[in-house]
């Protein structure tokens, strides 16, 4: 078959073939943006894809800005002591890194380096390239360019911001990438779950660029977020996730602005088991008092989405949690960060960073926040936050922190929260003065520590080798992701390697609750069965506490609940289900102080 013949049978785009875009506006007054996918595409497995097509285009310029201007009030005080400063280092000890190893350079500056781990891939993704590694690091494919894996309009394609995801629930990939002029959002979802397999292929055109997107997996949708400002915009928005799984061409995409915000939020991104059917979305976005006023704050808002009536999606405010306070630099650039050649780069400081996590536990669930701040002793430092509601949507601040032990430029984090509750915190590193130059560094905490520390000791991923020179743009982000297993962080960032090279770093580790025990490894391993509707399931090293099972839809809805007591600290459970229609399903054994998440296929 020609390369001319699998385009034509494979190609199907063409936006007199769609709906056009409505716009309505809801009973609250917001503006709605609602459209069909104006471009799709299911392609054949990834490197034949490739092989099919052919690249004119040479990229090498990344020039979004990310730039707003502020009107912002003078009510900051950088002089008041940061009440949850961290000024001591932790003594815990991690375990040796699984893997640790340099990740894709990227064609234009800065990188932008996210990626996410499925089953049996690393999928890594920077300007303008993703490539598939094994777990141990091994590349599966060659670095692939987006411009040639997406179906780019003729014209000025400046493109970028490429975000990656794995959608454990649905057992799919995510990819997504953007072009400018004209303004469009390509989104990639993997038939299956090998990343090296065939995909679908969607474009949605946007008025305004959706600078800087920031996406999350829930259960009704696939969320973002974007830096388009103005009181009626496109800077929130969701596709129709369960359209986009199967290949479905008619897929979705609302659009809604956030009233009042001066700058992006983040959503709530679903690990674990999905939030229960129904919930909104929740967004989150940190105020700085120089914006918001009076107090330094998280508001949340929930966004509901009405797939089959989208003029009854609404946002409506939620909460609104004050914080310590905190202060920004809104210096000229942002540039907050000295390296050894005395040359300053950005930090984007007021931008939240990748992700808000979202946890679903028994007795609550938890979100897990971070943001750039200056520290009382003028460098970047790192604050994170716990947030918990109790399984009511009403959100409370749990635990913050600022981690700035030593003083040092710390910046661009990315948290992750395990299934046991432990959080595992990287970040970019510099101490200018001291002759350190830009790298990666990471600590953690386990649940059971007290409230508002990291308590291991920080450690070094990769040390910079050099300063970067003449081009203040860093990052832009990094991404810190949790293994489908519930228990191995997966973080990717950027380090300055010689010579000034901007390059990037992958690592994955673990925090395990048996640390204190001396157990170097600890395998707590669900087996299930499934077989004429009766689910067997075996688990080891629980404990003698009552446990809750409970069988959930790949919606989140929750369809039955028992209980059991480990004998010996094992478990083996029947549940004997109804009739349950073919699709993805999860198992989920825990209680409060511990839980263990399994999906299953019935067929």
């Amino acid at each position: 078959m020609t390369n001319k013949t699998i385009l034509f049978t494979l190609l199907f785009f063409c936006s007199n073939l769609f709906a056009q875009p409505e716009v309505v506006f809801n009973d609250l007054g917001q503006k709605i943006n609602y459209q069909q996918a104006d471009v799709f595409i299911s392609t054949p497995p990834l490197l034949e894809w490739i092989a099919s097509k052919s690249s004119t285009l040479e990229l090498d310029v990344d020039t979004e800005g990310h730039e707003k201007e502020f009107d912002f009030q003078t009510n900051d005080n950088p002089t008041l002591p940061d009440p949850v400063l961290q000024t001591d280092m932790g003594t815990r000890q991690f375990k040796t890194l699984t893997v640790n190893f340099d990740g894709q350079y990227g064609t234009a500056p800065p990188p932008d380096p996210t990626g996410a781990a499925g089953p049996n891939h690393y999928v890594q993704a920077v300007n303008r390239t993703f490539c598939v590694y094994s777990k141990t690091g091994v590349p599966y494919t060659p670095e692939i360019d987006f411009t040639t894996f997406f179906p780019m309009d003729s014209g000025y394609n400046n493109s970028g911001d490429p975000i990656v995801m794995y959608d454990r629930h649905a057992d799919r990939y995510f990819l997504s990438f953007l072009q400018l002029y004209p303004n469009k959002l390509f989104i990639a979802i993997s038939q299956t779950n090998d990343p090296t397999g065939s995909y679908y292929i969607y474009g949605f055109t946007f008025t305004d660029f959706p600078d800087f997107p920031k996406f999350s997996v829930w259960w009704d949708g696939y969320y973002f977020t974007s830096n388009i400002p103005g009181p009626n915009d496109q800077s929130t928005a969701v596709v129709e996730r369960s359209k986009m799984l199967i290949g479905d061409p008619t897929a979705q995409l609302i659009t809604m602005s956030v009233p009042g915000w001066n700058w992006m939020a983040l959503p709530s991104d679903a690990d674990g088991p999905l939030p229960p059917a129904y919930s909104p979305c929740y967004l989150f976005h940190i105020l700085d008092d120089q914006v918001a006023g009076d107090q330094d704050m998280i508001v949340v808002s929930d966004f509901f989405v009405n797939w089959n009536q989208p003029q009854y999606s609404v946002i409506l405010p939620s909460d609104s949690i004050a914080v310590a306070p905190f202060t920004v630099n809104y210096s000229q650039a942002y540039e907050t960060v000295l390296q050894p050649n005395n040359e300053l780069i950005s930090a984007l400081p007021h931008m939240p960073c990748i992700r808000a996590q979202h946890l679903r536990f028994y007795d609550h669930n938890s979100v897990i926040l971070t943001q750039t701040i200056m520290a009382d002793a003028g460098n970047s430092a790192v604050r994170w936050y716990e947030l918990r509601d109790q399984n009511d949507g009403n959100w409370e601040l749990h635990q913050q922190g600022t981690f700035n032990p030593d003083n040092s430029d710390r910046w661009f984090s990315s948290a992750a929260m395990d299934d046991q509750g432990n959080i595992c915190l990287a970040y970019s590193y510099c101490d200018g003065p001291n002759g350190v130059f830009p790298g990666i560094r990471y600590t953690g905490r386990l649940a059971s520590d007290p409230l508002n520390q990291m308590t291991f000791e920080e450690k070094i991923c990769v040390e910079g080798l050099s300063s970067q020179e003449n081009l203040n743009r860093y990052g832009d982000y990094s991404h810190m992701a949790l293994d489908q297993n519930g228990k191995t962080f997966w973080f990717t960032g950027e380090y300055i390697g010689p010579n000034g090279d901007q390059r990037t770093r992958i690592f994955s580790t673990q925090i395990i609750d048996w640390y204190e025990l001396g157990i170097d490894e600890v395998d707590v391993e669900m087996i299930i069965n499934y077989h004429n509707d009766i689910i067997q399931i075996q688990l080891e090293q629980l404990g003698n506490d009552m446990v809750y099972v409970d069988l959930i839809d790949i919606q989140g809805k929750i369809i039955l609940t028992e209980q059991a007591v480990p004998v010996q600290n094992s478990l083996n459970h029947q549940m004997i289900t109804p009739s349950l229609p073919a699709g993805i399903y999860f198992i989920r054994v825990g209680n409060p102080n511990f839980q263990e998440v399994k999906r299953i296929l019935i067929e």
